[in-house]
């Protein structure tokens, strides 16, 4: 009998002993592993519309948007339902998804590194980014986690940037209706003013309307303030999409009282009064618009409460089946990231081919005058050097030229190619007529584009030279300008091609006879201005 008894607490001890072994399958070297390879799929999701959430002032918000992604999973974990991990066809599809993410995610690496300004790579990495995450949720709890974790992964993709013709659509909407409110509201309180496109012409000077101004940014802001509000309450999905609408209507209204106050204050005290509380303004708006939404939120949500946390167990140990597929996923995002930047920097010695150059000021003894850039555009455009002048020249043209540099970096790519003649000057209610074929212009070893319009402003015509320059140069090869077509951004990936710096030139006059004589100015003007060498200052 005591032999029983001893065998009997042997197989008892034997099976606590499996039973410790089966906690422990999964080693703590594993789960660092699977965390650490999480942490690289979100970097490199990340760091693709990163430049974007940096240098565009309307997706600083989306800054906070990975933070907040981390806090709602953390959030979730504690009221996590028990893992039931999956097997079959949905493992199957998982391991897909996977697979595909993972592959995609490594090839926007490289043509990211060539076209930082691109936004569907935005949508691309973010996308794989989060499909990425719930395949492994998936593989630690099945169905019911990737339900639980849905919104949080999913959140990812509020900071992806807009289309850039739709973006400019709904902008260009806004400015518009907000310019026309403002004139109303000036002509009740007895002001006169006109408008013109976006620009309201005041007594005391001019006001324009612009980007900053047209509402967008708020109104970004508060939809992702709705969303965070709806999370953190754990608001039903009806409830969710009542308080998206309580955002977009309180951003709009909020930023159509910034603009009429400001109007006023523009009227009454003149514009240098208005430009000093313009970015105050903003910010009153945008804290007491997201306060409202989260007023609204608490309202709605009734006084609901987090799911409190309970012991749900597992988390990792499944996951240990996956190993393998873990170390292929991580092994392919890494070798690309590392192949990326290995290829792009073996072909750097192109940039030994630089010319240097820039175009000189002219001489106030010849009447050329210094044009002030506003401070908004210093701030969107985020440029080192440059000026903005007028003159007449030998030919009796009238002349205003913009030139800016960058140095090298992602800033040039990502700001030159969002603010094209186009949009800019149609923003201030100049009409596009035509556009020309680009313009080659030489000049010893360097070659560059010139793109060239005609507008219409006040039934005149009004001729516009715009070039975007890439900071070296090949004997031979002219750098890209304006747009760039689909075959271009490809071919900037086979030439390891990567932004060395950039300059953006814009000349514009508008008393010239033809297209003909502009285009003779032009050149004449270049030939005069433009120097090699670098400067001596800014």
């Amino acid at each position: 009998m005591r032999k029983i008894a001893c065998g009997g607490k042997l197989n008892i001890l034997a099976s606590m002993t499996r039973a410790q072994a089966n906690t422990k399958a999964f080693p703590v070297s594993w789960r660092e592993g699977w965390v650490a390879a999480v942490a690289l799929v979100w970097v490199l999701a990340v760091r693709v519309p990163w430049p974007e959430w940096m240098l565009n002032p309307q997706y600083q918000y989306a800054l906070a948007v990975p933070f907040l992604s981390a806090v709602f999973f953390a959030l979730r974990w504690g009221d996590r339902p028990a893992p039931r991990p999956g097997s079959g066809a949905p493992a199957a599809v998982a391991c897909v998804v996977l697979g595909i993410s993972t592959l995609l995610l490594g090839a926007v690496q490289p043509v990211f590194e060539a076209n930082p300004d691109w936004r569907l790579l935005s949508l691309l990495a973010l996308s794989a980014g989060a499909a990425w995450t719930l395949s492994v949720v998936f593989f630690a709890g099945g169905i019911p986690w990737v339900s639980h974790f849905a919104f949080p992964a999913a959140f990812l993709l509020v900071g992806i940037p807009w289309p850039r013709n739709g973006e400019t659509e709904i902008m260009n909407v806004l400015m518009q209706a907000n310019s026309g409110i403002v004139v109303e509201v000036l002509h009740w309180c007895g002001y006169a003013a006109r408008r013109q496109g976006n620009l309201i012409l005041l007594s005391g000077g001019l006001l324009g309307v612009e980007e900053a101004c047209s509402g967008i940014r708020s109104l970004q802001s508060g939809i992702v303030a709705a969303l965070a509000y709806g999370e953190l309450i754990r608001l039903g999905l009806g409830i969710r999409c009542v308080l998206i609408g309580v955002a977009i209507g309180a951003t709009l209204l909020g930023n159509m009282c910034r603009v009429i106050l400001l109007s006023l204050l523009a009227t009454g005290r003149g514009v240098e009064a208005m430009e000093g509380w313009h970015d105050s303004a903003g910010l009153v708006i945008l804290v007491g618009t997201i306060l409202a939404i989260g007023v609204v939120a608490s309202l709605l949500g009734g006084g609901r409460a987090v799911p409190k946390t309970h012991s749900a167990s597992g988390g990792f140990a499944p996951l240990a089946r996956w190993s393998p597929l873990l170390l292929a996923s991580a092994a392919v995002l890494a070798a690309s990231w590392a192949g990326t930047e290995a290829w792009f920097r073996s072909h750097e010695n192109l940039a030994e081919n630089r010319v240097e150059w820039r175009l000189a000021r002219r001489s106030p003894a010849g009447g050329a005058k210094d044009v002030k850039v506003p401070e908004q555009t210093l701030d969107i455009l985020r440029f080192p050097e440059g000026f903005s002048e007028s003159w007449r020249d030998e030919g009796g043209l009238r002349w205003q030229a913009f030139y800016f540099r960058w140095e090298p970096g992602k800033v040039g790519s990502q700001v030159t190619r969002t603010h094209q003649p186009a949009v800019c000057l149609g923003a201030t209610g100049m009409t596009l007529e035509q556009t020309y074929e680009p313009l080659v212009y030489e000049k010893d070893a360097l070659r560059i584009r010139i793109d060239a319009y005609q507008f219409k402003k006040n039934g005149r015509p009004l001729y516009v030279f715009h070039s975007i320059s890439e900071d070296y140069s090949q004997l031979g090869d002219i750098p890209p300008s304006g747009g760039i077509s689909l075959k271009g951004r490809f071919d900037a990936v086979r030439e390891g091609r990567r932004n060395r710096g950039q300059r953006m030139l814009e000349l514009v006059t508008w008393n010239a006879e033809s297209y003909e004589k502009a285009e003779q100015g032009l050149r004449a003007t270049l030939d005069r201005n433009i120097l090699f060498g670098k400067a001596d200052g800014p």
